[in-house]
């Protein structure tokens, strides 16, 4: 994202802002890198890991520990923001760590193991369970499609952020106070009132066809 900064201070200043509190977030959660160390090893038949990995400043490390509590014929159920169906998900601050299905597949397998489930469609969270493997990897070897892909995943979700935030700026010029309806509670309009000219001002509601969604009622979802 850097190398495509638009010629705007404020964007540049609202992304910059936005780093600094992840570094800082960083920092303060320290301790939160390893499982409790006092759980009984080797013990429990499934562990429960929902939208917490994307929180933790060592995901690999995070997962070896799950790894260490979970028995030999134990399960991990994990969910995920899905990366590669919401690239706006780097503008959440306390989330430190992103996952397409290839990278969490590749975390996973580092920290010992293995999918059998997954339920990665075009809405967010992305689903796995992992069966225990008998032991940890110290190395993982991608294929070769699966690196081409994450790669060429990156490019395209850094160039539909671009474009949505341009979208985002050509709209802010334009539209008068009160007047934008606004589809969807993610963090992508809530980013661009801080890093283009579109403003607060100018939204008149919220609409999402999800009312389970973290805000709705907060933010008085039509």
């Amino acid at each position: 994202l850097e190398k495509h900064y638009f010629n705007n201070q404020k964007l540049k200043k609202g992304y910059d802002g936005l780093l600094k509190r992840n570094m800082e977030l960083q920092n303060q959660l320290r301790y939160e890198e390893r499982v409790n160390t006092e759980l009984k090893q080797n013990y429990f038949d499934l562990c429960v890991c929902l939208n917490v990995l994307e929180h933790v400043p060592d995901p690999i490390c995070f997962l070896k520990q799950m790894w260490n509590v979970i028995n030999d014929d134990g399960y991990l159920l994990i969910a995920v923001p899905n990366f590669t169906y919401d690239p706006f998900d780097i503008f959440t601050f306390d989330h430190l760590a992103n996952f397409t299905k290839e990278t969490l597949n590749y975390a996973l397998s580092l920290s010992g193991f293995s999918p059998v489930y997954w339920n990665a469609l075009e809405r967010v969270p992305m689903w796995c369970i992992a069966e225990k493997k008998s032991s940890q990897e110290d190395n993982y070897s991608f294929k070769f499609k699966d690196l081409n892909k994450i790669i060429s995943d990156s490019i395209n979700n850094v160039n539909w952020v671009k474009n949505n935030l341009k979208l985002y700026d050509e709209l802010g010029k334009k539209a008068e106070a009160n007047s934008v309806g606004v589809y969807g509670l993610g963090v992508l309009a809530f980013a661009a009132t801080h890093l283009t000219s579109f403003s607060n001002e100018q939204i008149a509601c919220f609409i999402d066809d999800n009312i389970s969604i973290p805000g709705t009622k907060r933010l008085g979802c039509s």
